[in-house]
């Protein structure tokens, strides 16, 4: 799109780094409109590495300052940099141009350029008003090691009740002094309707119940079916997730969590708009896609995470097709109900790191779908 070369950066960006700077920090973030994505983007700028980081797509790229940061911006750059407004959200090549923010002659700007290219271009600038923030355009590249798992729908499997629960019958010695949890009614082990059959499955303890309130589609779906007494998952549970792609990337070195000093893992999920097919809310209607991006530290616990979450897409168990709540768009994809990371800082609030409790809640979110440390370590 904007061929070879250096390219001048967001006025909104020049602002929110050349404010760190004077403040004495080592990060600044900014929201602005990325042309090549058509959506508002926000970026992460990293002082103390001198890297961008684009957090939709995870792709960084390395930045530069002439003079390096240390060095004082002359006083009229300065003073334009930290008084002038912020530009508009969409301001992107004609914000840095000009059209609002910090005036274009006095700004320390920022350039982009393709790889390879290492001269300056100073874009009309008078050198003798301020001081170039160099961006080069292709960055950080993905490793060549990018995992890609594609989702079609779940896998055939033997999903009869019987097969699945492997349960058994009870004397009435062993139903003694116990009743259904589910319809409060009492056990007869010679019961001649199958449907009030006390049963035991094989992996549950002393949890019984009448083999019609278990055997019906509201509770025996998917291929699965959850105790209710003791949440033991029986059979391999699966959802009704469109088709759709998960690549991994990493661990990438160059890209840390906030709070970790290792390598991250960055996952790009991605979903073509299609038809709803029967267990989505309106079979036969089309659906919108999307596409998203997480981030997993690799620390050994971000390791175990980052298997049970292959697991968990293999069998179409973190996203469906509904109504959005941010949007209220309906018949569209979103998130299923296993929290991710799409910040790499910010915190909670940001849907980020740091984060203390995360790999803990996550496990227990993974456990409560049928995935469990086990299944990602096969």
């Amino acid at each position: 799109m904007f061929g070879r070369g250096w390219f001048r950066f967001d006025a909104t960006a020049v602002q929110a780094v050349e404010n760190a700077i004077a403040n004495g920090q080592t990060r600044a973030t900014s929201k602005f409109f990325n042309p090549r994505m058509q959506q508002n983007v926000d970026y992460e700028y990293h002082l103390d590495t001198m890297k961008q980081l684009n957090m939709a797509t995870g792709f960084t790229r390395n930045i530069r300052r002439t003079p390096p940061i240390g060095q004082a911006l002359p006083p009229n750059v300065a003073a334009a940099a930290a008084n002038s407004p912020p530009a508009a959200a969409q301001g992107g090549a004609a914000a840095a141009g000009g059209g609002g923010g910090i005036p274009k002659a006095v700004i320390p700007h920022y350039v982009y350029t393709s790889p390879g290219v290492i001269q300056a271009v100073m874009m009309g600038m008078d050198p003798a008003m301020g001081y170039p923030f160099e961006v080069m355009a292709g960055g950080v590249a993905a490793s060549k090691d990018v995992e890609v798992i594609r989702y079609s729908g779940p896998d055939a499997q033997e999903d009869t009740f019987e097969a699945t629960t492997k349960f058994s019958h009870p004397t009435q010695e062993e139903l003694e002094g116990h009743e259904c949890p589910i319809c409060m009614e009492p056990f007869d082990a010679s019961a001649a309707d199958p449907s009030k059959a006390p049963i035991l499955m094989s992996e549950c303890r002393g949890h019984f119940f009448h083999r019609g309130c278990l055997d019906h589609g509201h509770m025996f779906k998917n291929g699965c079916i959850v105790c209710p007494s003791c949440k033991k998952h029986y059979g391999v549970r699966t959802g009704v997730q469109p088709q759709g792609t998960m690549a991994i990337d990493g661990p990438n070195s160059q890209v840390k969590c906030a709070g970790f000093d290792v390598g991250t893992f960055t996952i790009k999920y991605e979903f073509p708009p299609g038809t709803q097919r029967e267990g989505m809310p309106e079979p036969g209607r089309p659906y919108s896609g999307t596409a998203r991006v997480a981030f997993i530290p690799a620390t050994e616990e971000g390791k175990k995470v980052m298997e049970m979450h292959k697991v968990a897409f293999k069998r179409g168990l973190m996203f469906r097709v509904d109504t959005s709540i941010t949007t209220g768009r309906r018949n569209t994809v979103v998130w299923g109900s296993v929290h991710h990371k799409t910040n790499i800082a910010g915190g909670v609030s940001a849907h980020g790191f740091p984060d203390d409790s995360y790999f803990e809640r996550v496990k227990v979110e993974l456990s409560d779908v049928g995935v469990s440390e086990d299944d990602g370590a096969a």
